[in-house]
């Protein structure tokens, strides 16, 4: 199969792409599967991304009197170009993954998150752009509500307590009530300038639209909705850090070693703290009745 295009760059066409020419071709590629699809009613035709061609592809010059000429090879697409794994230091990496395989078997809340952030960079790299969105949304929800859990874990609430409280109706309550309540800063989802809003425009409504309307994000909506998460995420890492004596368990447990994440100032309480929960019998993010501290003094609790 071969597809010949003129080689101008048309006036739509991104100026900043040096592909463009590739890339118009693969749009009219899909346009083609996606007829093909609808009008046979094939399940087995889809459109396809770059990441989803061999990493050579066959370049040339064809014209009506020579046919082709000139052939020349395209050595992967600009989306598919593989990153490197870092260098570890062994003896470091073995230490970080047990830890790692003990957070995943004692329930640790951000667990979730992470694997669903992940997913969103695996559907990235092969240009899925429906399962990069919705896999964002889902990493977003859960890293808000173990943010939730885990201030009602420092408040001194009992495992069947935080059960209740968590079963809220509304994801916006969450967002816009119940965290503010308790972190401060801005979380006005109605205010376009600041992290929370526009991580509701660029996020949670395209999320919506694909889930509710069947939109198919662009790449650029995948973009964009990738750094509002990045950015919503940074925001609630700042605002933990702020309440960081109110909610010490939770900000041990989204920050984990502030010095990584830019954050210092920590103190001798902070050192302290985390001596205390290394201590501690049983995982230090269980509510006190599960980890089996003693209960919370009423008198202090919020």
């Amino acid at each position: 199969m071969s597809a010949e295009t003129a080689p101008d760059r048309l006036a739509w066409e991104n100026p900043q792409d040096e592909a463009f020419a590739f890339h118009r071709v693969l749009r009219a590629l899909n346009l083609f599967l996606v007829g093909y699809s609808v009008g046979l009613g094939s399940t087995h035709i889809h459109q396809i991304a770059p990441e989803d061609l061999d990493p050579v592809i066959v370049l040339g010059k064809w014209s009506t009197s020579n046919g082709w000429f000139d052939p020349g090879l395209l050595v992967m697409p600009l989306e598919w170009t593989p990153k490197p794994l870092p260098m570890l230091d062994i003896s470091d990496a073995a230490s970080r993954i047990g830890g790692g395989i003990d957070y995943v078997t004692a329930g640790h809340p951000y667990v979730p998150m992470k694997m669903w952030f992940s997913r969103s960079m695996r559907a990235k790299r092969r240009g899925d752009q429906v399962d990069r969105v919705v896999s964002l949304q889902t990493a977003a929800e859960s890293l808000f509500a173990a943010t939730f859990r885990m201030v009602l874990v420092d408040e001194g609430k009992s495992s069947r307590e935080i059960q209740d409280q968590a079963q809220y109706d509304s994801f916006k309550w969450l967002v816009s009530t119940a965290l503010p309540q308790r972190l401060g800063g801005d979380w006005n989802v109605q205010r376009p300038g600041s992290e929370v809003g526009r991580y509701w425009v660029d996020l949670y409504e395209l999320r919506n639209r694909v889930v509710h309307a069947g939109t198919e994000p662009s790449p650029t909506e995948g973009d964009r909705a990738e750094a509002a998460f990045r950015r919503a995420r940074e925001f609630l890492n700042q605002r933990v850090w702020a309440r960081r004596k109110i909610y010490p368990r939770t900000m041990l447990a989204r920050i984990g070693n502030p010095n990584e994440l830019g954050f210092t100032n920590g103190g001798r309480w902070l050192v302290e703290f985390q001596k205390q929960v290394k201590s501690e019998p049983a995982a230090w993010w269980w509510p006190w009745d599960v980890a089996g501290r003693p209960a919370p003094d009423s008198s202090s609790s919020d």
